[in-house]
């Protein structure tokens, strides 16, 4: 008791009495000095044991083998963390395109005008006669419509505009040219009331 030893394999087997330092070698099979046997060993009073090796574990908690539950549940969240995010349904759902906007419709007497311009276009382009009666047919019809809606819109833009308008004497002249072709004949009564509504305006009355 009280001694501290220090082994080494194949040391003199000597041992020291109290406050000298002690040789001994530790027999086979022997545990004294916690050293391996045919050990030798110095001792010497007053010191403190050397430390044991802390015992080794049989199995460390790390090397224990996983079991196939472990394995499948870290694949599993290997893969979410590698994969990527899925969609909330309401985000998948394709949102319905939005309509494209439609433009203003034209005023009543911009339309007018319109309609009296290719009206105008249309009847010199024949030679304001009707030897094209179906050309003739369509340019009738379109100086037609602009002078009715002319008269039936509240502005008085469009008014001045028809009231305005030239060539008047050449305009008459297809009307008239309408109205005595046979192949149009039934296109006589439009142009009666045509010319009855262009009569009732001072600039085409003169």
């Amino acid at each position: 008791p009280g001694y501290s030893m220090l082994m080494w394999p194949g040391g003199p087997a000597q041992v020291a009495g109290a406050g000298a330092a002690a040789h001994a070698t530790v027999p086979s099979g022997s545990c004294a000095g916690h050293g391996p046997p045919g050990s030798s060993m110095l001792m010497w009073p007053g010191a403190s044991a050397p430390p044991q090796p802390p015992a080794l574990a049989s199995e460390s908690a790390g090397d224990a083998t996983p079991t196939d539950s472990q394995l499948r549940r870290a694949v599993e969240q290997a893969q979410d963390r590698t994969s990527p995010a899925k969609p909330a349904a309401a985000a998948t759902a394709s949102a319905p395109a939005p309509r494209p906007a439609l433009p203003p419709e034209p005023a009543p007497e911009t339309l007018a005008l319109q309609l009296l311009r290719e009206g105008c276009q249309l009847i010199a382009a024949l030679g304001f006669g009707t030897h094209d009666t179906d050309a003739a047919i369509t340019a009738f019809e379109t100086f037609r419509r602009g002078v009715h809606q002319v008269v039936h819109t509240p502005s008085k833009v469009d008014d001045l505009a028809l009231d305005a308008l030239e060539p008047k004497a050449h305009l008459m002249e297809f009307l008239v040219a309408v109205h005595e072709c046979g192949a149009l004949k039934k296109y006589r009564l439009r142009v009666d009331g045509l010319v009855t509504r262009l009569l009732s305006y001072d600039g085409w009355r003169a």
